[in-house]
């Protein structure tokens, strides 16, 4: 009386549907957090630059910067 089994069950499938929209709901705000401060990587590495330049275009030691 015994039959081979062939496929998998309705409910087998739903849980299989279920845990990889749960892995997919925890992981996609993580890569699209990771690329957004990806993108800013660039910008922070030429912030040392700009405030050297800031420095070197201000005139004789005050806070402000001339206008052009």
């Amino acid at each position: 009386m015994s039959r081979a089994r062939e496929g998998f069950t309705l409910v087998e499938t739903l849980v299989i549907v279920a845990v990889i929209g749960l892995i997919a709901s925890i992981a996609i705000p993580i890569v699209l957090r990771s690329r957004c401060s990806g993108s800013d990587a660039p910008a922070i590495g030429a912030a040392p630059a700009i405030i050297s330049a800031h420095d070197d275009y201000r005139p004789d030691g005050s806070s402000r910067v001339p206008q052009p």
